[in-house]
């Protein structure tokens, strides 16, 4: 990343040194250096906003608002979820802030969206609401298909993260299906 990161800095491209922030920021959110994180984080939202790069803008607002959450910082993570028109986010901050109907009905508003699109990475973040969601109403087989698509997308992307939110929430599953020793 740091040889990414002095290409970058030499031929001024804004966009590849906040992607560069997107990753630092994920690796410092997982390793639980949360201000590292929100700080790598809001670069990477304001370098989407300098070269008007959507996706960027869309991934960043995803990933602060995990580490707002992260943070305890419900009101900051709604915030900055609102500041773009990736509404998903709004389904993460109910979440966590326990409003379990609100971030089914954010999920579920966007789960055709993401599925007409196509994109695994968002089909794999609804499916990551949407089986918290069924396993807060205890609802274990709807859990178990999001789950599932969650764990199937992760596999064939490879994304590290992903991969750790997967077995996290496979983790979960177990837990309520009383398979604790598995």
């Amino acid at each position: 990343l740091d040889e990414l990161a002095r290409m970058a800095e030499r031929a001024g491209n804004v966009g590849c040194l906040r992607w560069n922030d997107v990753v630092l920021g994920m690796g410092a959110w997982h390793e639980g250096r949360l201000v590292d994180a929100r700080e790598a984080m809001e670069r990477a939202l304001c370098g989407a906003y300098e070269c008007g790069d959507p996706l960027l803008e869309a991934y960043a607002v995803w990933r602060l608002a995990d580490v707002q959450i992260s943070l305890g910082d419900y009101a900051a993570a709604r915030e900055v979820a609102t500041r773009t028109a990736c509404e998903f986010n709004l389904a993460l901050v109910a979440l966590a802030e326990g409003n379990v109907d609100e971030a089914g009905r954010q999920a579920d508003a966007l789960a055709g969206l993401m599925r007409t699109v196509g994109l695994p990475l968002g089909i794999e973040a609804v499916c990551l609401v949407q089986g918290r969601v069924a396993l807060e109403r205890g609802d274990l087989a709807a859990a178990r298909a999001a789950i599932d698509e969650v764990s199937t997308i992760a596999a064939s992307t490879g994304v590290p993260w992903d991969l750790v939110a997967a077995h996290h929430h496979e983790g979960l599953l177990a837990r309520a299906e009383g398979r604790l020793l598995e």
